[in-house]
């Protein structure tokens, strides 16, 4: 796939800003660390005619999305219902015919319409989630979304009173035939509401995370009222939100009469190099550098979250060598290796700290450990934190203290206030809501002490503090 086009102006004048040399596919993840990745140069290119930003040659298809998918909405993000009620109400807050989300994934966002449209339709490329999220009046077309299935949905269906497209049109490499799809599918008086990433943040945050294989565009407002408009689209109004670092919401109708469009865009638009490629580069020196810092100081630094953004950070500041492993808490990445660094990817921990956790040295704890320094009252004389006033709630609160040579096992959970004395061992599956003892080996639910503990690791870790030779 390679486009030597604008996509969104035509232009045919585009340059090459930057590129990203051997550069995997971040979605590939192996169970083998020595495993061959198949890695491609990423070319990022500005149309000097519109200024629009795009990457012209990628993956195919079928490797980005067929072989590798991921699901996107195990934490959804926070404007979700917001937004859902600003189109309801923008609908005129009545039962309306269909509604048609284009990359519905699991259905989640596509499900918060059941009760206001008879019919929903789901188009998603990935028949694994076909099962999630579906109520009666639901159904998810496993096809990419282009004119001829446009043509096909309508013949089923009918015209669409809604289409809903969130974070997909930066993945589309022919977005005429896209929009010809929309327009053909969207009726006279519907409404279209799309979320993209806003490429101006990304610019002025010099985030080379957030350039990746799968983006191939990166729009601003100015370059999305041009593709619109030049596909008899005019967006109504819009709205900017936090997910994903910052993302546009447009809310679009059909042109009708005086706002047919106009080809009288200019190129007064920001230079790529001047306004992203300086800030990247010291961005990626900064970090090389306090990663080079950490590891000069005997520091294990690991990298929490295994998504594209972790594997563009490493692959792209070349930080790789400095990272122990990867933290991710999604089951099906746990085990493997980030694609480019061969970095190994595990289950996290997690400390919640409302107080001081104090830990000691030559500590370990285990993957899927949970402390906590606050937990609710659970009697019924108070409210959980549910309850937004403070008076009504009792939460135990205290701080948490592991001194040296502590080892918590795997899933543990740790309530507040409990002080762990040197060399104390908690066993995996245990709950500890009490102090213990040093040198004590602990395990269970309830927690009981099953043995003692040998301290020759602390006569060797003293043995090397005092500059001593250790032979084991």
């Amino acid at each position: 796939m390679k486009k030597n086009n604008c996509r969104v102006c035509c232009g045919n004048e585009i340059n090459l800003v930057l590129e990203f040399d051997n550069i995997p596919n971040s979605m590939d993840l192996r169970e083998d660390d020595n495993s061959n990745h198949t890695t491609i140069n990423l070319p990022v290119m500005q149309c000097q005619s519109c200024g629009f930003v795009f990457i012209n040659e990628t993956f195919s298809e079928n490797e980005l999305y067929t072989e590798h998918y991921a699901e996107t909405s195990t934490y959804p993000p926070n404007h979700i219902d917001s937004l859902v009620k600003r189109t309801i109400s923008m609908m005129g807050n009545k039962q309306l015919e269909l509604c048609v989300d284009i990359g519905s994934n699991n259905g989640y966002f596509l499900e918060k319409f059941s009760s206001y449209f008879d019919t929903l339709l789901g188009v998603e490329p990935g028949s694994i989630y076909s099962t999630n999220y579906l109520s009666n009046n639901m159904s998810i077309v496993d096809e990419y979304f282009n004119s001829s299935l446009a043509i096909d949905i309508v013949h089923k269906h009918g015209l669409s009173d809604l289409i809903t497209c969130r974070h997909v049109i930066e993945h589309i490499n022919e977005l005429d035939d896209f929009f010809d799809g929309i327009n053909y599918l969207l009726n006279d008086h519907g409404l279209l509401v799309l979320e993209v990433p806003d490429f101006n943040i990304i610019m002025n945050r010099g985030d080379f995370m957030s350039i990746w294989e799968q983006h191939i565009n990166y729009f601003e407002l100015q370059t999305l009222k041009i593709l619109l408009g030049r596909n008899g689209l005019l967006i109504e109004s819009h709205e900017c939100v936090s997910n994903g670092g910052g993302s546009l919401v447009l809310f679009v109708r059909k042109m009708r009469g005086d706002n047919l469009y106009k080809n009288n865009y200019s190129n007064d638009f920001n230079d790529l190099h001047a306004s992203f490629v300086s800030k990247m580069e010291h961005n990626i020196n900064k970090i090389q550098s306090l990663m080079y810092d950490f590891s000069s100081q005997g520091k294990i630094v690991v990298m929490y979250g295994a998504g594209n953004k972790g594997n563009m950070l490493v692959n792209l500041s070349g930080i790789g060598q400095y990272l122990y492993k990867v933290l991710d808490d999604n089951s099906n990445k746990q085990g493997q290796f980030l694609p480019g660094s061969s970095i190994p990817i595990a289950l996290s921990s997690s400390i919640v700290a409302h107080f001081d956790v104090i830990i000691g040295s030559y500590c370990t704890i285990s993957h899927g450990v949970r402390i906590f320094t606050a937990s609710a009252d659970y009697s019924g004389h108070y409210f959980t934190n549910v309850f937004p006033d403070s008076k009504f709630q009792k939460p135990k609160t205290g701080s948490i203290v592991l001194k040296d040579h502590v080892i918590i096992g795997g899933n543990s959970v740790v309530m507040p206030g409990v002080t762990m004395d040197e060399g104390a061992a908690i066993g995996a599956l245990s709950f500890v809501r009490n102090s213990i003892e040093g040198w004590s080996i602990y395990a269970g639910n309830p927690l009981k002490r099953i043995g003692n503990r040998k301290k020759i690791i602390k006569e060797i870790s003293d043995e090397i503090e005092n500059g001593g030779n250790v032979i084991a």
